[in-house]
């Protein structure tokens, strides 16, 4: 029997090439799948915060006023929609008007469409970065695209036909103008997406805090003030206060122990609720909530004093910070972060020991797939109950994660 010749250099070459088809075969099927996800959006899902925009939008145009639920609810069934009860904020119904005045099924097919060049353009920004940094063109292409087909805040997004790719790519492009020194630009991103969703006002401030903004405010405050004239131009100024009503009364409602609220409100509300007084959980909901504010204050003047290194992880901590301490955070707002959450993945994780960055690819898993803890742990016990939040957990060590190695490159630098 004659031995078996050993590997040679020369044979790499073609072990490599099988190695690229199998991964564009992979990136084929699950592009394939996001594909027929977009076919069952247009066909079969109902868009249920789609619906919402839509009906909200329009009663405001029309001088009604959508935080009246009767009203909301008759002019949903006028056009055959079923909205949410829960209010956007006027400033994104604005930017929402010309989509509220098309017949609802064009509405349905364009947001669609946008939603998905919204995808696009965080996936070119993400292998424009990577090829930044010595990646290869084809494969950064193929990991991208494998990527954003197959995680799930994106197809979250898309079935329920929520706004948050877009705000992906503002944080997107907001990571890009913070390397070019571009602040003004940056700082306006920021106002845009706290426009869009309220507790992502909260970026603006860091940005603040950070030093990154200071002759670049009053731009800002010209276009908040340019912005929130119209909608009250474009809506009455009724629109403006309704909202707040509303926002001010959802704000004072305390835990929220719906199902799908990962925030640490909802993750304390399905653990405490059941076993102690509402006071004593809703004491310990505040308590750690300012733990978690002082903390990020202290990762924020920490950047401060970083030279702006690491910017993408700080790009992707600000809005990560806001769905930690929102009193109602969802999957799909966890698009915000594909850009950073990508990119550090490649200019972070590999730099740091293998704890660390195991815990970040771990983190990063947490919150990409898909699963069903409601379903799955059915227990009235306290560990089901935890375990049922346990969408919490990946947003959680990104979180800490985050904020260490922040903190370590202001105190580093400080040093």
């Amino acid at each position: 029997m004659s031995a078996i010749p050993p590997t040679t250099v020369a044979s790499r070459p073609s072990d490599l090439s099988s190695l690229r088809t199998l991964l564009w075969l992979l990136v084929v099927l699950l592009v394939g799948r996001h594909v027929v996800l977009v076919i069952r959006v247009l066909t079969i899902t109902n868009p249920i915060d789609l619906w919402t925009y839509y009906l909200h939008t329009r009663m405001l145009w029309e001088g009604s006023d959508p935080t009246d639920v009767r009203q909301l609810l008759l002019y949903g069934e006028r056009l055959g929609l079923q909205p949410l009860r829960g209010v956007n904020p006027p400033t994104f119904s604005l930017l929402f008007l010309p989509l509220a005045l098309l017949p609802w099924t064009v509405t349905q097919v364009v947001w669609l469409l946008l939603s998905e060049a919204a995808l696009g353009g965080i996936g070119w920004i993400v292998w424009t970065e990577l090829r930044k940094r010595g990646a290869d063109g084809v494969e950064s292409a193929l990991i991208v695209a494998g990527f954003v087909s197959v995680f799930y805040p994106v197809q979250q997004t898309l079935a329920l036909g929520q706004v948050d790719l877009f705000l992906g790519l503002v944080f997107a492009v907001m990571g890009v103008m913070l390397a070019k020194g571009q602040k003004t630009v940056a700082g306006l991103l920021g106002l845009v997406a706290g426009g869009i969703k309220p507790q992502l006002g909260v970026v603006v401030v860091f940005l603040i805090l950070s030093g990154q903004l200071r002759r670049e405010n009053w731009a800002i405050l010209a276009f908040g003030g340019l912005w929130l004239g119209s909608v009250i131009v474009g809506f009455g100024f009724h629109a403006v206060t309704s909202y707040l009503q509303y926002l001010i009364t959802f704000m004072g409602s305390g835990l929220d122990a719906m199902e799908v609220n990962y925030s640490l409100n909802g993750l304390l509300g399905r653990v405490l609720l059941p076993r102690v007084e509402r006071a004593t959980a809703e004491a310990t909901y505040t308590v750690l909530t300012m733990a978690m504010a002082l903390c990020s204050l202290r990762v924020v003047l920490c950047y401060r004093n970083s030279g702006a290194r690491g910017h993408w992880l700080w790009v992707g901590f600000m809005p990560l910070t806001a769905w930690m301490i929102s009193p109602l955070s969802e999957e799909h707002h966890l698009a915000w972060i594909i850009a950073p959450l990508l990119i550090s993945c490649v200019e972070w994780a590999s730099k740091v020991s293998a704890l660390q960055g195991t815990l970040f690819i771990l983190a990063s898993i947490l919150i990409g797939v898909q699963y069903y803890p409601h379903s799955v742990w059915t227990g009235v016990d306290l560990f089901s109950d935890f375990l049922r939040s346990s969408k919490f957990l990946g947003p959680a060590l990104l979180w800490a994660l985050s904020s260490w190695i922040l903190l370590k490159k202001g105190v580093g630098r400080a040093a």
